[in-house]
């Protein structure tokens, strides 16, 4: 009992300090590069029903670290509503994963993929700089529904391009951003409204200080999503024109 209430007390100092680049720092990193490998590595071993058991056993670990973690923010500061409705892009991006995975009557549902691809880059940046996990450590509720939220997006996306195949085009891309710029200026409104800080549109944390200031940081930010998007489109669309290659060759 003593254990699990330390575990969800912020106020109690975290034993192991998590921060970019320390050990917990890079076991997850190594956890999540240890995953993306297996996943390369056993594709063509994942039949249909252990694909499904995989998807729904890591979305209802997922929900169960979410609702920890909504435990832990109403424990410590008292809120709940406001975490669970909140405007964070993983936390939609989460949601939107975890209709995809649990849907069992349509295995494919190429539009919802597009957006948790290209919104998975926020995963992405989450693990690679926690700015929101506030130093807690594992011997903290907080660090593992952080790490277990962001790594089942990204596992998603990456699950989603080797093992479902799923085959990107630009047309999709492009919309998924555009409709993340439309989020951004909703969420930003809301940010000014309401004195929040959702998206890191109000104030920013390193790396994404290093953007600039005001009107240049939203550009840079935009230009910044727009640079990744073009990346992670990239190499489906080199795919796509050797298909057109081998195509064209084979009517001849």
């Amino acid at each position: 009992m003593k254990f699990l209430k330390c575990f969800f007390d912020a106020k109690s100092p975290s034993q192991i300090v998590m921060k970019i680049g320390s050990p917990a720092h890079k076991l997850v990193i190594c956890f999540m590069l240890f995953a993306i490998v297996m996943i390369i590595f056993f594709k063509n071993r994942i039949t249909a029903k252990i694909d499904r058991k995989i998807k729904v056993i890591a979305t209802w670990l997922t929900i169960c670290a979410h609702a920890s973690d909504l435990l832990w923010f109403y424990l410590n500061d008292g809120i709940f509503w406001s975490q669970l409705f909140n405007l964070e892009l993983c936390n939609a991006t989460m949601m939107m994963s975890f209709i995809l995975n649990l849907n069992k009557k349509s295995k494919r549902n190429n539009t919802l993929f597009y957006f948790i691809y290209i919104w998975s880059f926020g995963a992405f940046g989450a693990i690679v700089a926690p700015a929101n996990i506030q130093g807690f450590g594992p011997d903290k509720m907080r660090f593992w529904a952080f790490f277990v939220v962001h790594g089942y997006i990204l596992l998603t996306a990456v699950y989603g391009i080797v093992v479902d195949n799923y085959v990107l085009v630009w047309a999709g891309c492009s919309k998924s951003l555009k409709v993340l710029v439309m989020l951004a200026a909703f969420v930003g409104i809301v940010d000014v409204t309401c004195h929040q800080n959702y998206m890191f549109l109000q104030e920013t944390v390193f790396p994404m200080s290093l953007l600039g200031e005001g009107v240049a940081y939203y550009i840079n930010l935009f230009l910044v999503c727009l640079a990744i998007t073009v990346l992670l489109w990239i190499p489906h669309g080199i795919r796509a024109a050797n298909l057109r290659k081998d195509v064209a060759k084979l009517s001849m």
